[in-house]
């Protein structure tokens, strides 16, 4: 990217769709590379396959997340069980470790 302050939250940008019917992508791209930008080109096709691809991916973390937790409770059940209201979860260790950082 050109811009050295690029963050998905600050991002900014144009789409243009047209039909190259006319030979207008080469007038487009003429217009775009005037510019300091990033200039990307693309199919509906491949957008609708990287959509896809993006969804499946999230399903996949997500997946990833539950099996982690699902873990992380097995462990702390099987190492750290609470048998005294005294006891102290490794958990709640582990939280306050990570609020001091």
């Amino acid at each position: 990217m050109t811009n050295k302050s690029f963050s998905f939250d600050t991002l900014e940008g144009y789409v243009i769709i047209y039909d190259d019917g006319m030979n207008i992508g080469n007038m487009i791209r003429r217009v775009c590379n005037s510019f300091q930008c990033d200039f990307y080109e693309t199919t509906i096709s491949s957008v609708a396959r990287d959509i896809a691809h993006a969804k499946e991916q999230k399903e996949k973390i997500k997946e990833l997340l539950r099996a982690s937790r699902l873990q992380f409770v097995e462990y702390l059940s099987t190492y750290n069980p609470l048998t005294d209201e005294n006891d102290v979860s490794m958990i709640s260790v582990y939280k306050q470790f990570l609020a001091k950082d």
